[in-house]
């Protein structure tokens, strides 16, 4: 019996090798999504803590109004920060996304293989059984005749 043959297994095997680096790359983002936030936290947590702070300050006017300059510009960094999170956001959207394609792209290829192996294998059990069939009657005919 011959061997089955998937015709397109060079393209399953470049789907294959193509969802490989879409995972390292949605990992990446998770990662940078990940310090970012910590990022922006920690900036939020500076806020908090400077105007904690503020009203120990109200005695001072130079150091109160410093202080409060420091604080906007901090509230201007996270302003900033949260685009920053937004953006690895929409980032991770994106390489999750381009992950989710590749692999539907697979699992579609690897059903196609199934079907396509299941097709071969009922018209190879097709012909087993047109040999025998072959056989049983060139016995019967050969018993026929003797």
């Amino acid at each position: 019996m011959r061997k089955f043959r998937y015709r397109l297994a060079a393209l399953m095997r470049f789907q294959e090798s193509s969802v490989q680096p879409l995972r390292q790359a949605l990992q990446e983002a998770e990662h940078r999504l990940e310090s970012d936030c910590a990022a922006l936290r920690a900036a939020e947590t500076e806020v908090v803590s400077c105007e904690r702070a503020l009203p120990s300050l109200v005695g001072n006017q130079a150091l109160y109004l410093s202080a409060l300059n420091f604080i906007r510009e901090l509230r201007l960094r996270c302003r900033q920060l949260e685009h920053v999170v937004e953006d690895s956001e929409a980032l991770r959207g994106r390489a999750m996304a381009d992950l989710s394609e590749a692999q539907a792209r697979l699992r579609q290829l690897e059903k196609h293989k199934d079907r396509q192996h299941e097709s071969w294998r009922a018209e190879a059990q097709r012909g087993e059984y047109r040999e025998q069939d072959d056989a049983w009657l060139q016995r019967r005919v050969a018993g026929g005749l003797a």
